[in-house]
């Protein structure tokens, strides 16, 4: 993630406000301060879309419940490793414009 957004905020000096403004509304969207029992049913659709829920869940799991959810663990590995890669190979396309723009 970082290097899509430093290649961006070279290009778009504002796009680290619009940033920092995302990240902290998604901070109150996700259930981390509040138990995710609490939204009303009519949110929970909002909860549940939110890919930060199941990693704070995770985290939850075996501190509060004892248990570990080990069903869900290989999909989010294989998910998670083909990122690096490919954000990787979009930084390495605009390396020649990022030394110019810098």
């Amino acid at each position: 993630m970082s290097l899509l957004i430093s290649t961006w905020s070279v290009f778009f000096t504002d796009f680290l406000d619009m940033y920092q403004l995302f990240l902290q509304a998604w901070f109150f969207l996700t259930p981390i301060i509040y138990p995710r029992e609490i939204v009303p049913e009519r949110f929970a659709w909002v909860v549940t879309a939110n890919p930060m829920t199941h990693f704070a869940d995770l985290f939850r799991m075996p501190l509060y419940h004892g248990r570990s959810r080990t069903d869900d663990r290989g999909r989010r590995r294989r998910v998670g490793g083909w990122g690096l890669p490919r954000r990787w190979l979009g930084v390495a396309r605009k390396a020649h414009e990022l030394a110019h723009t810098l």
